[in-house]
């Protein structure tokens, strides 16, 4: 499973995994409608407004109706055949992080694509990859700071790394695996999850320290 979770109002919960999106209602456990997607991975999104969500598949990125699953807006259709590994929309709803990958075990590209335009931001090697095998992404988290400004993102074996989401430049670089990040609801503190504990800093001594 790739993607989890609550409507706003708590009446509908969705779950993406493998070539598919579920439905369900919340309040009886019964699946409302199901989505048949491309191939791979899918992942899903709330939307700001609470009454659409967004998905994103190997051929196309959709903002659907909740109620229905109808989709209302085609954003982007990749011609590519990279293979998606994380995804993350920001607060906004304007900026989706996507982590791909043309080959198994190969480097791994982040890119921020505008929601509203479906036109790629910007782009950056995330990191090289697995070679070693399994073929299991190296990516571990994408995730926006809350004001929709920020992404940070680790992988194995690589330190977690800040991102000015307006520019795609690198504003800090934290010497720490991590397996899980989450900024806290006012943004001021990350919280990283590594395979032994939870670290907490402070944004902002991160982006005064800098990318060194």
């Amino acid at each position: 499973m790739s993607s989890l979770f609550y409507s706003p109002d708590g009446k509908f919960l969705v779950n993406a995994g493998y070539g598919r999106v579920e439905v369900w209602d919340a309040g009886t456990s019964q699946l409302l409608y199901r989505l048949q997607e491309d191939k791979g991975r899918v992942f899903a999104s709330m939307m700001p407004d609470g009454k659409t969500f967004l998905t994103t598949s190997w051929n196309a990125t959709n903002i659907r109706d909740l109620t229905t699953g109808r989709t209302l807006h085609t954003v982007f259709t990749s011609n590519s055949q990279r293979e998606y590994l994380k995804a993350a929309l920001s607060s906004d709803g304007k900026t989706l992080a996507l982590c791909t990958r043309l080959s198994q075990g190969g480097a791994e590209t982040t890119e921020l694509w505008d929601v509203p335009t479906g036109k790629l931001r910007h782009s950056w090697q995330e990191n090289a990859g697995n070679k070693k095998g399994p073929w299991r992404g190296a990516v571990q988290a994408l995730s926006f700071s809350p004001d929709s400004e920020l992404l940070s993102s680790s992988s194995k074996g690589e330190p977690v790394r800040l991102w000015d989401v307006q520019s795609g430049s690198r504003r800090a670089t934290l010497k720490a695996e991590a397996q899980s990040l989450a900024f806290s609801p006012d943004g001021k503190t990350l919280a990283v999850g590594t395979q032994r504990e939870v670290q907490l800093w402070k944004v902002d001594a991160l982006l005064k320290q800098g990318s060194q």
